[in-house]
């Protein structure tokens, strides 16, 4: 008897820790500077509408055509199709803490680099590379990105700590493209 007990508590425990999702994932924190450095363009952007489907390795992903704004850096585009993980394909849902979850109408700061020509492209560092813009075009705020993402750092002994977001509080959308200008400028 007291086995059968062990055993169905083991068995809850074992099905508990594999059905219970992850909350965060955990990303190496990027700068503003890596964030720019790393970027192939950055632009300020309203996604217009997102279709999720399987990618080539059977994974959801979601296809988000995102109409450009302004381009701070990169190639001039009136358009962008950006890739995030995850999404919904009929029934079946995948979620990716962390990665860019763009929703449509929403204007956003992204930092965009293609891994291979003629692919989407994807925000560097997931949703790093992601910041919410607010308010109307003379007060817009950029918000810190890194939604669903636990930002990491190694200290000096080499062990993994909390770290800050490439923003920490909401900043002027011209503010920041002064920054993002300085950063960019040889």
């Amino acid at each position: 008897m007291r086995y059968s007990h062990r055993l169905v508590f083991l068995a809850t425990l074992i099905s508990g820790l594999v059905a219970s999702p992850a909350a965060a994932t955990s990303l190496q924190a990027l700068s503003l500077g890596e964030l720019v450095e790393n970027a192939q363009q950055i632009i300020v952007g309203e996604v217009l509408t997102s279709q999720s489907h399987y990618d080539e390795r059977g994974q959801i992903v979601t296809d988000h055509e995102v109409r450009v704004i302004d381009v701070w850096s990169g190639q001039p585009l009136s358009s962008v199709l950006v890739r995030s993980l995850g999404g919904s394909v009929g029934e079946v849902g995948m979620r990716v803490p962390g990665s860019a979850s763009l929703r449509t109408g929403e204007r956003y700061l992204l930092f965009l680099r293609s891994i291979s020509p003629n692919r989407p492209m994807r925000c560097v560092g997931m949703s790093q590379g992601a910041m919410p813009v607010q308010g109307s075009a003379q007060s817009a705020q950029v918000l810190p990105g890194g939604a669903g993402a636990h930002l990491v750092q190694r200290n000096p002994q080499g062990q993994l700590i909390a770290a800050p977001s490439a923003l920490l509080h909401a900043e002027s959308l011209p503010r920041l493209r002064r920054r993002i200008q300085r950063l960019s400028s040889p």
